[in-house]
């Protein structure tokens, strides 16, 4: 059995402490998971709300990456229809090479509040189109220029 802490960030209480305020401690937390024997680190995406405030989840593991030696990283989900499918694929390539030999675990998905799909411009409608067309460029080696001539969305 392996077992992994999942970071959140989370300030439903803004009234009582400031964002930068529940970063710090989160950090702190995920700094702890390595020494107390965890096996991985987790994220999630989610903007615009106090729900989670980690709009770039592979930033974030990128980040815990550095900062760790040994544990796994896993994203509990890249919400593809609302990024370059490109991007995203660089992002990843860049993690997978500072992560060395580590497990890497990648959850994709459409995403379901409206509330990301209007603060992005992104038609909700166009949610399953888009993630069907990003879903494939993680798993290619591909350059940009191919990709932007082939995609049905404008970025």
């Amino acid at each position: 059995m392996k077992v992994g802490a999942s970071f959140f960030c989370q300030n439903y209480f803004r009234a009582q402490k400031p964002d930068w305020e529940i970063y710090r401690e989160d950090l702190a937390l995920a700094d702890m998971v390595e020494p107390l024997g965890f096996d991985s680190i987790w994220g999630v995406e989610h903007h615009f709300s106090p729900y989670t405030m980690i709009p770039d989840v592979l930033q974030f593991l990128t980040y815990m990456c550095g900062r760790t030696k040994r544990v796994g990283l896993g994203s509990m989900v890249v919400v593809l229809p609302w990024h370059d499918p490109v991007r995203v694929a660089e992002q990843l390539a860049m993690l997978d090479l500072y992560a060395g030999e580590r497990e890497i675990t990648l959850g994709f998905g459409r995403g379901s509040g409206r509330i990301e799909y209007d603060g992005f411009r992104v038609p909700m409608s166009e949610s399953r189109d888009r993630f069907t067309e990003a879903a494939e460029w993680p798993c290619r080696r591909s350059d940009s220029h191919t990709a932007a001539s082939t995609s049905r969305f404008p970025r």
